[in-house]
């Protein structure tokens, strides 16, 4: 039977608003026999529990009397299933920009289906995520109680993005012990490994926590998003404990798995990673390749790293692609006034020619607080100890390491 789960929870929905509007069953029965298309008390009845009936009119009756549509074809569901897969590609990694394009697109389609049965009720559902994860924004509970209402009835997607509205608050007080626990439960649910995987780093020693990924990698089928996430995290605990070699085989591995279709961020994400192993090993030329990658995705991608990226062109005396670069962008597309001031940095230096008293002033003022990484703290000293050879205020370099 065509349509059979979607049937199946709008029948859920009719029994849901039913109740929610104070309707009797038999009052409801009795405005749809106005339509001449009523259907019996044990019909309804059944309906509403999600048995599923042949006859279609007696859902559009019904949902009529109730000041909805019924409206179900392939088009639509398939633009649904879309949204739903997109956006669970981009929240882990996604750029705000990103996010809020899917946002606006979904914020028009419920203006055109607001009265339309299932197909808002799944659209308020990436509403609510995507406004959850952009601003915080909690849906109201009568929301919540909807998608908890249909949560058994949905298509695995919406309900790995219910189970993320529903655990966002341990994500965000990082309730460690509960989103161990909870990932423990649902070990299908990708979504939610990254959290799970950041909860293992910070709450074990680096070597406990490297013994658990391991542990996840050996007994657990994972997919390719949760492969990638694995790695990534693996390389990370390698590079915070001084091997490098081994952080960069990690990454190496994980590049392998960019070959199928993921989103552009996360894409970005594992480049980025790369190029600031391959700098450590003094490997420049693979640095740059690995973020000119990025920058074939999308400029908007490199946000701070970009710092890395104009000085390693530096270093190996490639002025004129980092000019190139420079020069073409819009500072005004970054989402982060972080980005946007090293590229008016390096603008200063190679564009505008300003002074070396206000490149000085700009690192100490507008770029010191990257200096809390040490791999941006070294690059920054090094751009003021040459200026200050110039300028001679090496009360900028206390200011700048206090």
């Amino acid at each position: 039977m065509p349509y059979h789960h979607e049937k199946q929870a709008i029948g859920f929905l009719i029994g849901y608003y039913r109740q929610k509007n104070h309707i009797s069953r038999k009052d409801l029965l009795e405005q749809a026999q106005n339509t001449c298309f009523s259907c019996s008390p044990k019909t309804l009845v059944r309906i509403e529990k999600g048995i599923v009936s042949k006859n279609e009119i007696f859902y559009c009756s019904l949902c009529y009397q109730l000041h909805m549509t019924y409206v179900l074809n392939d088009k639509l569901l398939s633009e649904l299933c879309h949204y739903g897969k997109r956006l669970l590609k981009i929240l882990p990694f996604g750029s705000n920009y990103h996010l809020e394009l899917l946002l606006k697109t979904v914020n028009e389609k419920i203006d055109h289906y607001d009265h339309v049965i299932y197909i808002y009720e799944r659209l308020l559902l990436y509403k609510a995520v995507l406004e959850l994860s952009l601003y915080e924004k909690l849906p109201a509970k009568e929301v919540l109680d909807i998608f908890y209402f249909l949560n058994h009835l949905l298509c695995k997607e919406d309900k790995e993005l219910i189970f993320f509205l529903f655990m966002y608050p341990a994500i965000r007080k990082k309730a460690f012990k509960d989103i161990y626990e909870q990932w423990s439960i649902y070990q299908n649910k990708p979504l939610f490994f990254g959290y799970y995987l950041e909860s293992i780093i910070s709450s074990h020693s680096l070597l406990d926590a490297y013994c658990l990924l391991q542990d996840i990698q050996l007994h657990h089928s994972l997919t390719i998003l949760e492969n990638i996430l694995l790695l990534s995290a693996m390389a990370l605990l390698e590079e915070k404990g001084n091997d490098a070699v081994s952080a960069y085989g990690t990454m190496k591995n994980c590049l392998n798995y960019l070959y199928h279709d993921l989103c552009d961020s996360l894409k970005a994400h594992v480049f980025i990673q790369s190029a600031v192993l391959a700098y450590d090993l003094n490997l420049y030329e693979e640095c740059i390749q690995y973020f000119l990658s990025v920058i074939s995705l999308n400029m908007i991608f490199i946000k701070e790293s970009s710092l890395l990226f104009f000085h390693v062109l530096e270093r190996t005396h490639r002025q004129d692609l980092l000019k190139k670069y420079l020069f073409k962008t819009d500072f005004s597309q970054f989402e982060d006034e972080t980005t946007k001031k090293i590229f008016a940095y390096y603008s200063m230096k190679y564009k505008e020619k300003a002074s070396y008293v206000q490149r000085e002033q700009m690192i100490c003022n507008d770029l010191k607080h990257l200096s809390q990484q040490l791999l941006y703290k070294d690059i920054l000293l090094e751009e003021l100890l040459d200026i200050i050879s110039v300028t001679g205020h090496y009360k900028c370099l206390y200011r700048f390491m206090i």
